[in-house]
Parts: C-alpha cells; sequence; structure tokens
C-alpha cells in the first residue's frame, strides 16, 4: 500500500466504524433488568455485532500483512520484519501456517503473532 492507500484505508475503517455506530444508536434497546423480546431486532444487532467484528479482523490482518512485507507507516517507516515475503497471499500463507485462518480475536495472541513477526511487535 502506498501512503494514500493507507490514508483512504484509514479513512474507510472510520467510515465504517461511524456506519455502524449510528446504526446501533437508531436501536432502542430493552432495559437491562428485562430480557428482550424483540427477536427481530436481536438478530439484527448480533448480525450487526459479527459484521463489525469480521471487518476489525479483516482490517488488523490487513495492517499486519502490510507491515511484515515491508509496508511502510504513514510517517513512512518501514517496520522491522522477521519475515522474508514481499507479496501479501505469501505473507498469509506463512503466518497462518497449518491453522486455517489467524486469529485476531484475543488482543493477547494477537501481540504475540505482532512479536513473532515484527521487532517490538
Amino acid at each position: 500500500m502506498t501512503s494514500d492507500d493507507l490514508i483512504a484505508f484509514r479513512e474507510g475503517v472510520t467510515g465504517r466504524h461511524l456506519d455502524l455506530i449510528q446504526v446501533l444508536g437508531d436501536i432502542n434497546p430493552a432495559p437491562e433488568d428485562v430480557e428482550s423480546t424483540e427477536i427481530v431486532i436481536d438478530a439484527y444487532v448480533e448480525a450487526l455485532f459479527l459484521r463489525a467484528f469480521t471487518a476489525y479482523e479483516n482490517d488488523l490482518e490487513t495492517l499486519f500483512l502490510h507491515y511484515v512485507t515491508g509496508g511502510l507507516t504513514l510517517a513512512g517507516v518501514a517496520s522491522h520484519t522477521y519475515l522474508r515475503a514481499n507479496e501479501e497471499a505469501h505473507a498469509r500463507r506463512i503466518t497462518r501456517g497449518a491453522n486455517k485462518f489467524l486469529s485476531w480475536a484475543q488482543p493477547q495472541k494477537t501481540r504475540t503473532t505482532a512479536d513473532n513477526y515484527l521487532r517490538d511487535g
């Protein structure tokens, strides 16, 4: 990604986040002490959460692959990567190993993955 691509990526992430927050803000939640009876609304909120979380994981993986393949920050600094891959698809295969996909759901595992492939994580 070029610097302009990285800026566009950041703006896309921000825009998606704001859109999801707007949609969630329009939903009237059940009181805390009462179980919701709104099955359709509950399913809608769960779908929104799943979509937001999947987008978060995809965005995090995109940035990780950008940096482990020598991509620059907006300040023009390259991470010190321990990986010798120039293409994101190749880096994805190497970092995934025998797993079906990398997990970005647990912050500590994400930090460990970053520490394994980037100096200072």
